[in-house]
């Protein structure tokens, strides 16, 4: 047991203690690094975890609404409590929003209803929080806990005297001006009412936007020659839910690249994936015999 202070030191012990009790994810063949390289190199701030784009733009408003709140505001409520409020709203409402209809996948908490005594364990801001940095749209090189940090409104009396003796002359007000532009958004038509039509799918400009946005930071990656070419768009959308990485590596715009370095590491990726796959077959394969199923990949493992 142990006393806690705050919900902040709380939640810090109870995150050390799930790593510790939680079942993970094995790996066993070490190869985890290798396919997040891989992936990070092709297909930069997404992972199978993301599915819902829109929450690249809730986010950023959120955290441009607090840097937008007059300094007295920000010192009642520090960045991290003020994520906190917002994202379990959201997920309030888009679940209210969501709660008849079929088919809506990809919406964090939604399993939660509309409950205000529960929350997620992983929060949109910990999931996404890469794909901000990495488009843009967060101006920062800070991770998530870094950047409450920094921009938290209710800092220490050394922390405040240690930001205004950087500053020169009368540019207190300046840098408080600066701070919204740590968020990059577009201009939407309908400002006013965004939150209250509040939706999971992104609109036509933030469906633009971040197609620009990934294309200009991150020109070199696999996602944005895709999203640079109509033609390979096209072909993408038009695979199977369940195709495989073999199965895109088929379509016709993979050999179209023209980068050298990227084409290197989409056909190593390639390989790669062909190689884990006969490790995959042969570990079925002992699993399978050992509780007295065997034969069943044999014929997989000889071709």
């Amino acid at each position: 047991g142990w006393i806690d202070f705050s919900s902040a030191h709380r939640k810090k012990v109870g995150d050390v203690l799930s790593v510790l009790g939680g079942r993970g994810v094995m790996d066993e063949l070490g190869i985890g690094v290798i396919r997040d390289t891989f992936s990070d190199a092709m297909f930069p701030g997404i992972s199978t975890l993301h599915t819902r784009p829109k929450y690249f733009f809730i986010l950023t408003r959120i955290l441009r609404e607090y840097c937008e709140l007059p300094e007295q505001k920000r010192q009642k409520i520090d960045l991290g409590q003020h994520l906190d409020q917002e994202e379990l709203w959201c997920r309030q409402q888009l679940a209210t929003r969501y709660t008849d209809q079929e088919n809506v996948t990809g919406i964090i908490g939604i399993s939660l209803s509309d409950r205000e005594d529960r929350n997620v364990k992983q929060l949109p801001s910990t999931m996404y929080w890469t794909g901000l940095r990495e488009f843009g749209l967060v101006r920062s090189s800070l991770s998530r806990g870094q950047f409450i940090r920094e921009h938290s409104g209710n800092k220490t009396i050394r922390e405040v005297l240690a930001h205004t003796s950087k500053l020169k002359g009368d540019d207190e007000d300046a840098a408080e001006h600066n701070l919204p532009s740590v968020c990059r958004l577009p201009a939407e038509d309908d400002e006013d009412h965004y939150w209250q039509q509040l939706a999971i799918t992104l609109t036509a400009t933030e469906a633009e936007f971040l197609k620009d946005q990934i294309i200009a930071t991150r020109p070199k990656s696999l996602l944005a020659v895709i999203l640079n070419n109509p033609q390979a768009v096209k072909a993408v959308v038009r695979l199977p839910r369940n195709a495989t990485f073999e199965k895109l590596m088929t379509l016709p715009f993979i050999r179209k690249i023209k980068d050298e370095s990227l084409q290197k590491i989409v056909y190593a990726a390639r390989d790669f994936w062909a190689i884990m796959r006969g490790a995959h077959i042969r570990y079925n394969m002992l699993l399978h015999a050992r509780f007295g199923q065997p034969g069943s990949y044999d014929s997989l493992w000889d071709d």
